[in-house]
């Protein structure tokens, strides 16, 4: 083996270790301490379910300007001619622009025409300059109160009330797992902590009576129960780790950075000190936020919306069920 394949060996054995500690830094959360407001920063701005509840309410307004398209205006043009040995028949030219109102259904017609020939149908014939007409047609029966157009963007509408409410449903749900999981993780560690600090108060406690029982102010079976103490401690200890470390990755699964990867807690991160004082809940903000439910819950604004719809595509129905009847001039 030659000298240069040595050394390129030696570089990749030395360069494997950096490339997995970059993959790993690029998996997890550069963080000493994490708080509740930075898991809300992280998971309202890069969480991929919460980015495809936004784009709810944008799919139903997108839906609004497409049923808004039944209202645009329509322009209608029509060229017939006949020309057979060096004699124009006839020449007929028709354009008709329809304008919808949102009026009671009816429409603006304006015409422009232009039949000239000397085989023109003298019904339809017009002088060379063409003639020109402002119409209105308004339903006097059937499409008078709501019409197909009206009822498409009347439900739109309403469509819109029923994404938003769900758009607000999903983001709760995913924030209220989260904060399930954060606190399960800040109590997995202060259990942890406080066990560890029980380990350690039960080894001074061993060390001491190991030395009376050195120095025979304590009998032998004191130290054996000291220790057996420490021994029970440190399995508790293990367990309550294990505890944690599931915890951690319970919340690191509501985790994700700007390219929208998994991202993971590392083991180094603690939970943020919080105020004992400030965790109190306060009454007067607890009967907002239920006065706020009873009116604004998600599920309820959901059901509203819904019941708007049914009431809208019955009114349409019904509406279908009268005659015919329209008014122009």
């Amino acid at each position: 083996m030659t000298f240069k394949k040595i050394l390129f060996l030696f570089a990749c054995l030395f360069a494997l270790p950096l490339m997995l500690f970059a993959q790993q830094k690029n998996d997890s959360l550069q963080v000493k301490e994490f708080s509740l407001q930075a898991l809300e920063e992280l998971l309202m701005a890069h969480h991929p379910v919460i980015k495809q509840a936004q784009l709810l309410s944008e799919t139903a307004k997108a839906q609004i300007l497409t049923s808004l398209g039944g209202f645009d205006p329509a322009l209608r043009s029509s060229y017939q001619e006949k020309y057979f040995g060096n004699t124009t028949y006839y020449s007929n030219w028709n354009n008709e622009l329809k304008i919808p109102l949102w009026l009671a259904g009816a429409d603006l017609k304006i015409d422009y025409d232009r039949n000239v020939g000397p085989f023109t149908n003298s019904q339809y014939a017009t002088s060379p300059r063409g003639l020109s007409g402002v119409g209105i047609s308004v339903p006097l029966g059937q499409g008078l109160l709501i019409d197909s157009r009206r009822n498409t963007l009347r439900q739109a509408r309403a469509m819109l009330g029923y994404a938003e409410a769900e758009q607000v449903k999903q983001i709760n749900t995913i924030w209220f797992t989260a904060v399930q999981d954060y606190w399960d993780w800040y109590y997995a560690f202060r259990q942890y902590e406080l066990l560890r600090e029980g380990v350690g108060l039960a080894e001074k406690r061993f060390q001491a009576i190991s030395m009376q029982t050195v120095l025979g102010d304590a009998p032998s079976i004191d130290s054996v129960e000291a220790a057996i103490t420490v021994q029970e401690r440190q399995i508790e200890l293990e367990k309550y780790k294990v505890d944690l470390q599931n915890s951690r990755l319970l919340l690191s699964n509501h985790l994700w950075n700007e390219s929208r990867q998994p991202v993971e807690l590392p083991d180094y991160a603690i939970p943020a000190t919080v105020d004992s004082k400030k965790m109190q809940p306060n009454p007067e903000i607890l009967n907002n936020l239920l006065a706020l439910a009873q009116e604004q819950h998600p599920d309820l604004l959901k059901l509203e919306s819904r019941n708007l719809q049914l009431q809208i595509e019955e009114s349409y129905r019904k509406e279908l069920l009268k005659p015919r009847l329209n008014l122009e001039g």
